[in-house]
């Protein structure tokens, strides 16, 4: 199963989940609804005695009533989950925070928090994704870890203290691995959702807990039916937080299967993360957690949150810790778990570099492009692990203050001829002062001693500390971003790409609903996109530009060809104004649709078999445009 088809099925699920917590709502309303008529035929036939007449001719169907009572009950848990949901909008960040994380410093001296910011960039550059927050629990001496976030672009990685103590570096990685599989999979965004909607119902047993406890203090003057009403929602609402948290372990369960399987994909070694999960079953602690949230948010985390009872485990959202284990490592038997200390184990050091960013081309096969979305492996980890290692200690130092950012950003884009280049320090003396232009103009050594291909990686590298701008102020960088693009009146392919990438990052304004489910409605999209693509990649060859725009229109066939080919041949198609558009419509489109201009992309950028570092540059503007994470591709070079 692709990248595309995971995100498919995370949609399939969603759906299925809505349509699941649908009818527990609807149920829920019906139980409420047949208390309530309980009650007000009993109260009618209670004063019908007293007054002593006839007892009316009462029925359980009132339509009225019904629709009263399954409105409000709809309405309140859709406000309910609505709040929760909202209360979580800013992405990965808050789900930590709300079980008491504490945010890692960019420039943190530590030792062991140094040795998850590490490997946490090094597995974000491999797999093409930013850097996402990093939050320690520093409460929870449980091992446990968890991703959450709407997107990429807003996702966090949290791991408790006792993750940070007690794993060594190989078994670290393999829990983040397993993250990552979540952030690539598309699991976050349903978890998300789930916390909403469980909420929702469980304020229905809040609700009726306060109705009992008031009604305790005014029973002689309202009567038992508030009681009555409070013990209803309450035994109702428990019931369907029940059902819920069975429904949200039956989606979690195999997916922890997968993302234990995906961890050993990523990193080629299955004692990381077995060895990781043996010492949870060896540990006192386990993979426990103190925070009264952790029910709320069991289903993200890569351990059991809690102690598992006959009860609970039927609501159990992952597999027993030992299946898992036997899962990656057939020859475990429980007995042989290692027994884990609780103090601090020393930081391995990096893996050594295997294969690293290297100059001229790497050799493709286009059909290739689409398999390599959302996959992560060990030459992509040695890869980031070898810019990392490349990477001078000042410089990484500057990349995590937001000031270092910038500078680093504004140097990128400083032009090679010295008289342009005058002319974008000039401009950010009058925009940001001397700071700003003293900052770029000393870095601008620094990003030339880089081989080009590792430019956008490492631009990646600055995004967490350029997210922690002000709004005003990522406002004022983005324009001063633009004005260096625009100096000298025309655009290149790299500044195109990095001027989107930086939008696309640091505005967030996340992913919009599927509009376009069908090729034809956005067929003269794709066609500026791959024009765009065609005329990148052959500047200075028209026979080679057609021919590349050809192959990859084969990969989408419209009935719109004929009069695309005759725009195409007119040149009306592929301006950078029009493949900036593009995307933004594309990123509207449904998986099915991505994965095919992913690969007609790829078709037409690698025509030739070759991947120069524009057209991978352009490439993973594509990819990470439509949410769909690119690796890097790995050279020969040593």
């Amino acid at each position: 199963m692709n990248f595309f088809q995971h995100q498919d099925k995370a949609r399939r699920n969603t759906k299925l989940l809505v349509g699941l917590f649908t009818l527990a709502v609807f149920l829920i309303g019906l139980s409420i609804y047949l208390a309530t008529q309980f009650a007000l035929n009993g109260a009618a036939m209670k004063a019908a005695a007293e007054a002593g007449d006839t007892v009316p001719n009462l029925s359980l169907w009132d339509p009225e009533t019904f629709l009263w009572v399954m409105v409000g009950t709809v309405g309140f848990i859709g406000l309910a989950s609505l709040y929760r949901t909202a209360k979580l909008r800013e992405g990965g960040g808050a789900v930590a925070r709300m079980l008491g994380g504490r945010l890692v410093e960019l420039g943190t001296k530590d030792r062991l928090e140094r040795r998850l910011v590490n490997v946490v960039e090094e597995m974000a550059i491999a797999s093409g994704v930013p850097v996402p927050e990093i939050y320690i629990l520093d409460k929870e001496k449980g091992i446990n870890a968890f991703a959450a976030g709407f997107t990429p672009d807003n996702a966090a990685v949290a791991v408790t203290r006792g993750t940070l103590e007690i794993l060594k570096r190989d078994e670290l990685q393999g829990v983040i691995a397993h993250e990552f599989s979540h952030i690539l999979n598309g699991d976050m965004r349903l978890n998300i959702r789930l916390i909403g909607v469980l909420f929702g119902i469980l304020a229905i047993a809040v609700i009726g807990r306060l109705i009992m406890y008031s009604s305790h203090f005014s029973r002689r003057k309202e009567g038992a039916a508030p009681l009555v009403i409070g013990l209803v929602l309450l035994i109702v609402g428990y019931i369907g937080v029940f059902v819920g948290r069975m429904i949200q372990s039956a989606v979690s369960r195999q997916r922890e299967f997968l993302a234990d399987s995906s961890a050993v994909q990523y990193t080629r070694n299955p004692h990381g993360i077995s060895g990781a999960l043996k010492r949870i079953g060896g540990y006192e602690a386990g993979s426990y957690l103190e925070s009264p949230e952790t029910a709320e948010v069991g289903h993200l985390l890569f351990g059991a949150g809690e102690k598992v009872s006959f009860l609970s485990g039927l609501m159990a959202t992952h597999p027993p810790i030992e299946e898992r284990i036997q899962r990656l490592d057939p020859a475990f038997h429980p007995e042989l778990a290692e027994k884990a200390e609780g103090s601090p184990v020393p930081g391995a050091a990096a893996p050594g570099r295997v294969k690293g960013f290297g100059g001229g081309t790497v050799h493709a096969d286009p059909g290739s492009v689409v398999d390599r979305v959302g996959v992560l492996d060990q030459e992509q980890l040695a890869l980031g692990a070898g810019l990392m290692a490349d990477l001078p200690d000042d410089l990484h130092q500057a990349l995590e203050s937001t000031d270092g950012a910038r500078y680093l950003v504004f140097a990128l884009l400083l032009d090679l001829d010295e008289g342009e280049r005058a002319k974008q320090l000039e401009i950010l003396l009058s925009k940001g002062g001397e700071s700003d232009a003293g900052g770029a103009a000393q870095r601008y050594l620094d990003v030339q001693a880089f081989d080009r291909s590792a430019r956008l990686p490492i631009a990646d590298l600055a995004m967490p500390a350029l997210r922690r701008l002000p709004r005003n102020e990522a406002g004022a960088f983005l324009g001063m971003v633009d004005a260096l693009v625009t100096a000298d009146g025309k655009v290149t392919l790299f500044e195109f790409a990095l001027r989107w990438l930086l939008n696309h990052r640091l505005r967030r304004k996340g992913r919009g609903r599927v509009i376009y489910k069908s090729m034809e409605k956005v067929a003269w999209n794709v066609a500026h996109l791959l024009a765009g693509l065609a005329r990148a990649g052959n500047p200075a060859d028209d026979a080679a530009m057609e021919s590349a725009f050809t192959l990859g229109m084969k990969a989408v066939p419209t009935r719109q060809g004929g009069a695309i080919e005759h725009a195409f041949g007119d040149r009306a198609l592929g301006s950078m104004a029009d493949v900036g558009l593009a995307l933004d419509r594309l990123s509207l489109a449904s998986f099915k649709v991505r994965e095919r201009v992913i690969d007609a992309a790829a078709h037409c950028a690698l025509a030739d078999g070759v991947v120069t570092v524009e057209e991978a540059e352009l490439l993973r503007l594509v990819a990470v445009s439509l949410d769909c994470p690119l690796p890097p591709f790995v050279t020969d070079h040593v």
